[in-house]
């Protein structure tokens, strides 16, 4: 079981490494389609993979011990109130910035809504609703109080992805055709099996720095190690399809897989070893902190808010690159002040609406199981 001082340790090293795989998605996202600078940051794309491993580890750290409600509430408060008001933002720039877009009220109810599929007002929206499978599954965990299984969960996590990938390589390799495999953006990605390698990964380093990684756990980390680099390589090919310059999957397929797995080690590192450095000045721990917040609705801002940025600056012709860096600390900006002032804001209201919530519901049998511990470590 981890103790009160564990659970109030902040991993400021997870922070920076989160902001820096957004920036990662952000440089991505508007450089790769142009064709003079398709190459620059063409691998950025790899940032939602080091996400999904952030997300195993923090969502494991943070429900041991914890009840379903406390659970639901938690991913609720950090989830929705960004969502809500960067779908926002994207509305106005959509509707003030870019040509008139015939299904903009759809996409901003997905996106608002974190709807299963899109179309959304950005791109990068996909990967909420595999993120909200992985809550959903370890809800389940808490709400029948078998947290304890956390590591069997993973392990099937990591066979069944591990499985799933390799026939999608087999397919993207042209050894077989089955078309219904390849599950694109689609609502079926929430079966976890394409990504859920990434998420396990994440438990498997957070059990390990517990001691609680046993000799099972730690083979069906090996087998989801392994399997990362096919999924992402199956992501590469899909990517060289499209990119507007010719470049092959031999050429393309070895950057993300190395960056990948330096952040993967990174992750390691700072969730065993990083206490040890001792606390960083409190000036580092907000800026850490701060940025940390502010990663999520950069996710979220940076497509739209940072390409309509990045246009206008090109029109004064200013630099491409210079153009995408100044987009993108602009896009950073916004999203600080999203974190900073607006979410608080937000939070307060719907933490208003679930007290009115619990307390009609006072007594009831199914809020008493949602108040029951799920379950510990």
């Amino acid at each position: 079981m981890i103790s009160g001082s564990e659970r109030r340790q902040h991993l400021w090293g997870i922070d920076c490494l989160r902001f820096a795989a957004a920036l990662l998605v952000a440089f991505f996202h508007l450089t790769w389609a142009e064709q003079g600078v398709t190459t620059m940051v063409w691998f950025g794309w790899i940032g939602v993979q080091i996400f999904f491993v952030i997300s195993g580890l923090v969502i494991a750290r943070s429900a041991n011990n914890t009840t379903p409600l406390r659970f639901v509430e938690s991913r609720a408060l950090r989830l929705y109130p960004a969502a809500w008001t960067c779908a926002v933002v994207g509305l106005l720039v959509a509707a003030l910035v870019h040509h008139p877009i015939p299904d903009l009220a759809q996409r901003f109810l997905n996106s608002f809504f974190l709807a299963p599929v899109g179309p959304f007002l950005a791109t990068a929206y996909w990967t909420l609703p595999i993120e909200l499978a992985f809550y959903a599954l370890i809800f389940v965990l808490l709400l029948v109080g078998a947290f304890d299984r956390l590591e069997r969960v993973a392990v099937w996590l990591s066979v069944l992805s591990a499985a799933y990938n390799v026939a999608l390589a087999l397919q993207v390799a042209g050894l077989f055709a089955w078309p219904d495999l390849d599950f694109g953006y689609e609502w079926k990605n929430m079966t976890l099996l394409r990504h859920g390698i990434y998420f396990a990964i994440g438990i498997f380093i957070w059990l390990w720095s517990q001691r609680r990684l046993s000799r099972i756990g730690w083979a069906a980390f090996v087998i989801a190690v392994t399997a990362a680099p096919v999924e992402i390589t199956c992501r590469t090919a899909e990517l060289v399809e499209i990119m507007p310059v010719a470049i092959t999957l031999a050429q393309a397929w070895l950057a993300p897989v190395l960056l990948w797995v330096a952040a993967v080690a990174a992750i390691v590192w700072s969730t065993k070893w990083e206490h040890k450095l001792g606390d960083p000045p409190k000036a580092l721990q907000a800026i850490a902190r701060s940025i940390g917040l502010a990663t999520y609705p950069l996710y979220l801002l940076h497509e739209q808010l940072g390409e309509a940025a990045r246009n206008w600056l090109l029109k004064f012709e200013v630099p491409f690159f210079l153009s995408v860096c100044l987009a993108i600390l602009l896009s950073t900006m916004v999203a600080l002040a999203v974190a900073v002032v607006v979410e608080p804001s937000v939070r307060r209201i719907m933490r208003g609406w679930l007290r009115a919530v619990t307390s009609v519901a006072d007594g009831t049998p199914w809020l008493q199981r949602l108040l029951r511990p799920g379950g510990t470590l």
